[in-house]
Formats: C-alpha cells, structure tokens, sequence
C-alpha cells in the first residue's frame, strides 16, 4: 500500500486507528476501554504514584468528567486503591484485581502489536520510530526558540 498523503496525515490517520481499535478490542474482552489501560499501566509502572500527578499528566487526554468517571470506575471495581490523608500524599495502588486484569489487557495489546506491524521487519519498525521521535524533538526544539523574546536591533 502506498500514499501519496503528507506525513502528518498519515501519522494523524495512525493515531485515530491505533486508538480506535485499542478501545474496541479492550471494551470487547475485558469490558472497559483504552483510559483504564493506561491508567491500570501508568500505577503499574510507578508504584508510588501521586494521584495528583496522574490526574495533571491524564488531563491532556481526558475532560475532568471523563477522569472523574474513570477513577470511580478503577477504584469501585477494585481495581486500584487510593491511600492517603491528605490530598499531597494521595497515591494510586494498583491491587491484586487490577494487576490480573493489567495481565489480561497486555495480552490482548500485544496482539494489537502483531496485528498494527505485520508485514513490517524489525529494522523498518525500529527506524519508523527513532525517525518519528527526531522528527518530534526537532519541531520541539524549533517551537521553543519560537518563544524566545528576539532581541531587535536598532541602527
């Protein structure tokens, strides 16, 4: 298959197929979607992690409602327990349950990788990757000296 579309378009097109289909599959063998993945990983990754964090990093994907909804979720199912006094030191621990299901959830990701690179070798992968992320790093980059105060001249 090959596209004449720009290079953004396809990584956009990506990203809305990636998400879609992670969501669906999910929703269909564990009953719950994408935010309950990553939130289940994000506790997983980071056993000490700050619920103030997390809500700060998730509200640039998620609306307070949508984060709102999620926690409850996590938490009323059992997933993950929020302990501490006070809001500072409140972290999100991820329980035995959460942990079971954080296991059933890689499986089913791990597919989704076999199915999103077929047909795709290692070494392409790879490149795709590191050629995207200097991509990314390079516009950041360039968008930070956009910021800078320039300093004017005057003869």
């Amino acid at each position: 298959m090959s596209s004449d579309q720009p290079l953004g378009y396809l990584v956009k097109q990506f990203d809305n197929e990636l998400n879609d289909y992670v969501d669906t599959a999910l929703r269909t063998e564990h009953g719950v979607g994408r935010a309950h993945w990553q939130a289940l990983r994000t506790a997983f990754g980071d056993r000490k992690l700050l619920l103030s964090t997390f809500t700060s990093e998730a509200r640039t994907f998620y609306s307070d409602a949508e984060l709102a909804e999620l926690l409850s979720s996590l938490t009323e199912n059992g997933w993950i327990d929020v302990e501490g006094a006070t809001d500072s030191e409140r972290i999100m621990v991820l329980t035995d349950q959460g942990e079971k299901l954080l296991n059933r959830m890689m499986q089913t990701q791990n597919r989704t990788m076999q199915i999103a690179t077929e047909g795709v070798s290692e070494a392409d992968y790879e490149t795709t990757r590191t050629t995207l992320d200097r991509m990314a790093s390079n516009l950041h980059t360039a968008s930070a000296a956009l910021l800078r105060p320039m300093s004017v001249e005057i003869d």
